[in-house]
């Protein structure tokens, strides 16, 4: 069974690109897609993000399914957007504009692992180091990185448990909001416990974001980051001035 935002290891050109490669692929690709105006500029980036997604040679399912855990998002777009009597056009433009992000955040979730992310982020952010706390704001990243996935299988657990005891999860939304609630303090609990277990561990390792520290993976800058990152930022120019 795939899980969604979980890091599954391939041997693909993206796994082996450098993390702050990847972080700054996002970002210019979530630019070209916010100043994507006309259909040759989104066939562009449509037929780019597709080979990206090729070249990760992770399963398809998986990008779908992240699309699918965003449609309530998509749903409340599209009524807003019919209450307020915005042009169609533009409403799929900006439908497309979202799926097309998350597709690739989900990509660079799915190809990175969580460490990877932070060693990314901290590089990226070390000239704001005088202004920033950037190795405490890497660290909260991390941790944050981690829990998510923790905390899903935790509500999981629990709501299987719930429907074993014969109360409906699947019912009205008033069923839905009780269950909620139930949710809440199993999972206050949990959180609470694996953070005072991961803040003992770092005790026990004498763990200190400040101190200068070596990384696990060698993250070499190699010509296929530089070709990418040309590709991908001739697309963003290509967005802008037409």
């Amino acid at each position: 069974m795939y899980k969604i935002n979980k890091y599954y290891l391939k041997d693909s050109l993206i796994h082996k690109l450098n993390p702050i490669t990847k972080i700054i692929l996002l970002l210019l690709m979530i630019l070209s897609c916010l100043l994507s105006k006309n259909i040759i500029n989104i066939l562009i980036v449509s037929i780019y993000t597709i080979l990206l997604l090729l070249l990760s040679k992770i399963n398809i399912k998986i990008y779908l399914n992240s699309l699918i855990n965003i449609k309530v998002l998509l749903i409340f777009i599209i009524i807003i957007s019919l209450i307020f009597k915005i042009n169609i056009l533009t409403i799929i433009l900006t439908i497309y504009k979202i799926v097309i992000v998350i597709l690739i955040s989900t990509m660079i979730t799915l190809t990175t692992p969580p460490t990877e992310i932070t060693y990314g982020l901290e590089k990226i952010l070390s000239p704001f180091n005088k202004i920033i706390k950037v190795k405490e704001i890497a660290l909260m990243i991390t941790l944050a990185l981690r829990f998510i996935p923790s905390t899903k299988e935790q509500s999981e657990r629990i709501i299987k448990a719930i429907s074993v005891r014969g109360i409906n999860y699947n019912g009205s939304i008033k069923n839905k909001l009780s269950i909620i609630s139930i949710l809440i303090t199993p999972m206050f609990i949990s959180s609470i416990k694996k953070s005072d277990q991961i803040s003992d561990i770092m005790t026990v390792r004498m763990y200190n974001y400040s101190n200068i520290r070596t990384n696990y993976r060698m993250n070499n800058y190699q010509y296929k980051d530089t070709i990418l990152l040309i590709i991908t930022t001739i697309i963003l120019i290509l967005t802008i001035i037409s």
